[in-house]
């Protein structure tokens, strides 16, 4: 089959849906419902091929019984599937496959223009889009809270990490308050040490008066240091002559 006749063939089966439309993607044209690819043709040189989506389980059963049909190339593993439009002769099961790669594309709104039972009774009443939406808002709540939650444990956090580090700063100032009074203890101890050096004469040096007299003292000893007892003199009474 030629090119062109083959094109026209996708285009009156593809254009022949709802809301769908023709475009240049990639160099060749594809056709989109909603913006969304669900059908593709391509032409290089003689080989010309036609793509389209299935359903996985389909698009394997087809690959592995149909010789004309391959795995397409980086969107094979989606369900993609390639047919050699040369080899085409039933036009009819073509457009079949077309039209599930549409249903698999298409939103439920343009499935129900084609009177879809499918599509019509999976649609949400109102009272349906309403819980739905309660629940929505729900969870929107909860996240909310949840995060809320959160931050409330970080700022509980922050304000512990605060106070510890306010705890560590004054026990800082306490400990240098501590050495501080140390090293004033210290020079005081030294300044007297000092003092009491300086007024204690070196060997060298003559010593005052008040020192050598503790000087000599020290070196007296006892005995010498000792006061003499002096005798006392004996009272003898006079004798009186008695008078007659």
């Amino acid at each position: 089959m030629r090119g062109g006749t083959a094109l026209n063939k996708m285009r009156s089966i593809c254009l022949a849906l709802p809301e769908t439309q023709e475009t240049m993607t990639w160099g060749n044209p594809h056709f989109r419902v909603k913006d969304k690819i669900f059908a593709g043709y391509s032409e290089k040189g003689d080989k010309r091929s036609i793509g389209f989506k299935l359903e996985m389980d389909h698009a394997l059963e087809l690959i592995s019984l149909d010789e004309r049909f391959t795995k397409s190339a980086y969107v094979g593993k989606h369900g993609w599937v390639s047919v050699d439009a040369n080899a085409v002769d039933d036009w009819h099961y073509i457009e079949t496959l077309v039209h599930e790669s549409f249903r698999l594309i298409a939103p439920k709104r343009v499935l129900a223009q084609l009177g879809d039972p499918s599509a019509t009774a999976t649609q949400p009443t109102p009272a349906a889009k309403k819980a739905k939406k309660k629940a929505q808002k729900k969870a929107q709540k909860k996240t909310a809270s949840k995060g809320s939650k959160k931050a409330a444990s970080k700022k509980a956090a922050k304000k512990v990490g605060k106070k510890k580090a306010a705890a560590k700063k004054v026990a800082k100032k306490s400990s240098s308050k501590k050495a501080a009074t140390k090293t004033v203890a210290k020079k005081k101890v030294a300044k007297k040490k000092t003092a009491v050096r300086a007024s204690t004469p070196t060997s060298n040096e003559p010593a005052s008066r008040s020192a050598q007299k503790v000087a000599s003292k020290r070196a007296t000893p006892r005995k010498q240091m000792a006061i003499k007892k002096v005798p006392r003199k004996k009272f003898v009474r006079k004798k009186t002559a008695k008078k007659r």
